[in-house]
C-alpha cells in the first residue's frame, strides 16, 4: 500500500478514529468518533514511528506510553433523526 500512497506509520495513540457507518439508537442515528484530548496524546498526532526495525513497534509504543502516563480521548457524536427530519 505504501507504493500507492498508504498512510505513513504514525503513533496509534495520536490518531482519531471514526465509525464508517452510523449507529442507530432509537429514532436517531449517529456517527461516532474518538479523538485525542489530553496534551500528551495531542503531542503524538502525526508523530512518525520507524517500523523498519520492529514489525510490532506500534503496539510496543502504545504499551510503553501507558507504563507511566494516562490519556483522555473525546467521544464525539454526529446525531441526526433516523427519518431524515429534524
Amino acid at each position: 500500500m505504501k507504493s500507492v500512497g498508504g498512510n505513513p506509520d504514525t503513533h496509534i495513540l495520536g490518531t482519531s478514529f471514526f465509525t464508517q457507518l452510523p449507529l442507530r439508537y432509537g429514532e436517531y442515528v449517529s456517527k461516532i468518533g474518538v479523538v485525542p484530548a489530553s496534551d500528551n496524546l495531542k503531542a503524538l498526532i502525526d508523530a512518525i514511528v520507524d517500523t523498519s526495525t520492529d514489525p510490532d513497534i506500534i503496539r510496543h509504543e502504545a504499551d510503553n506510553f501507558f507504563l507511566d502516563q494516562t490519556a483522555v480521548w473525546d467521544l464525539q457524536g454526529h446525531r441526526c433523526h433516523a427519518s431524515g427530519r429534524r
